[in-house]
């Protein structure tokens, strides 16, 4: 899994799909043609909408994506390679910017309680190397976000993602790991610079991914992907355009 980031040049417009969708598209990179060989052993789903985003990226072979207004106290532009998005659909792997592009989207659910921290820095690594950096960013979201309850941290370390959510009002954590056996909240470096920069420990709970049948064992939880990964894509280009921004609704009011 390979974490890219583009730095912020500052303000621009919208971001806008530079071709119209070309029915045929080549493509000279030999990593995404190879990826785009195997999403041809993937349903027939998969196909279809990666046929779609091969006509809306063409020769760019990235996707230039910004931040809603107000979701961080700068706008952020983030880069999003096409090969990433291919070894999403043929495996699995999900690139930090990818991760990203779903928080901007989620941050503008209707009547959203949930504030994002910024994914790039609150990684592993920064947490690692940037401890201050990474407390001086948490508490700058708070403080920018008071009309938030919760506040969401998509959480990359060692090559594995984490969830993480904490509810400042009420003092307590909420740590959704796929991979948790054995683990509490001392497994993660994030969680405990989170109590640092609030001054506070949070009561961390390790909440465990279930449906009405009980605890989802792996495979459930890799179909449940499967399932919504097509979802979001195909409303972001529901026209074979690329669009700016679409409203999905998101709710954590159960947890707390």
């Amino acid at each position: 899994m390979q974490a890219t980031h583009a730095p912020n040049p500052g303000p621009t417009q919208e971001m806008q799909s530079t071709h119209a969708p070309n029915p045929d598209p080549t493509f000279i990179n030999l990593e995404v043609i190879t990826s785009l060989e195997r999403t041809k052993t993937r349903p027939r789903a998969i196909q279809d909408l990666v046929e779609l985003l091969s006509r809306c990226v063409w020769d760019n072979h990235r996707i230039e994506i910004s931040s809603p207004t107000m979701m961080y106290p700068h706008m952020v532009r983030d880069i999003i390679p096409y090969v990433e998005l291919l070894q999403l659909f043929t495996n699995d792997w999900l690139d930090i910017t990818v991760i990203h592009w779903f928080a901007m989207y989620f941050y503008e659910s209707h009547n959203s309680l949930c504030a994002f921290f910024n994914l790039h820095q609150i990684k592993g690594e920064s947490c690692t190397k940037n401890s201050e950096g990474v407390q001086s960013h948490i508490i700058d979201m708070f403080t920018f976000h008071t009309d938030k309850r919760f506040f969401v941290a998509p959480y990359l370390a060692n090559n594995h993602w984490t969830l993480i959510i904490i509810c400042p009002s009420t003092e307590r954590g909420y740590i959704i790991d796929s991979i948790n056996r054995e683990k509490d909240q001392h497994s993660y470096l994030l969680t405990s610079i989170i109590d640092e920069a609030f001054g506070f420990p949070f009561l961390w709970e390790m909440v465990k991914l279930w449906n009405e049948k009980g605890f989802l064992p792996q495979n459930e939880i890799d179909k449940l992907i499967l399932d919504l990964t097509p979802q979001f894509i195909s409303r972001v280009f529901p026209t074979g355009q690329m669009l700016s921004y679409f409203v999905f609704g998101i709710s954590f009011e159960s947890i707390c």
